[in-house]
């Protein structure tokens, strides 16, 4: 760091990436990006919970022990329900949002991003979370229901493909194939 020749630099090369200079003296200081890049991490709900009876749950995020970098200036919010269209939401100032509108079984995926004052953005790595069904999937061998009890059973395919993290299935005897 510090260290490289600035003679051998093309005389346009001035400032990197996100216009800092490069060369500080006749040293060419690191490279095409000055620093480090610092993300935001998903914090709550955690990757894979499963939560009970909401129709709201908060996202909340932070930022890894690092500190708010000093470009800052807000988040952006992406999120889909059941691997639907991605939602965005701009313009985010806290470190949390109440996502509304989720039912049971629903699989929610979300990211956040650090936007700077260039509008670049910096993404956490996805994370996704579960609204617990309120009831067990309900399995006959001919089912061709939604599988929401047993006067509209399922059949065992169909019952494995929807199910999510801590679902019950309840299956009738028979021949399941």
């Amino acid at each position: 760091m510090g260290s490289g020749n600035g003679f051998a630099l093309p005389q346009w090369v001035t400032i990197d990436y996100f216009g800092n200079p490069i060369l500080p003296g006749n040293t060419v200081n690191l490279g095409p990006i000055q620093g480090e890049v610092v993300t935001p991490a998903a914090v709550s709900p955690s990757y894979r919970d499963v939560l009970s009876n909401l129709t709201t749950a908060t996202l909340e995020w932070g930022w890894d022990g690092k500190g708010v970098p000093q470009n800052h200036s807000s988040f952006t919010l992406e999120y889909k329900i059941d691997n639907g269209n991605v939602n965005v939401v701009n313009g985010i100032a806290a470190l949390s949002y109440p996502l509304s509108g989720l039912s049971p079984s629903n699989k929610v995926n979300w990211r956040v991003a650090s936007v700077d004052h260039s509008g670049n953005k910096s993404w956490s790595a996805w994370s996704e979370f579960f609204i617990k069904r309120n009831s067990p999937i309900y399995v006959k061998s001919n089912g061709t229901g939604t599988g929401s009890s047993w006067a509209t059973a399922t059949n065992l395919q169909n019952a494995l493909a929807i199910a999510i993290p801590s679902d019950e299935i309840w299956v009738a005897a028979g021949t399941h194939r």
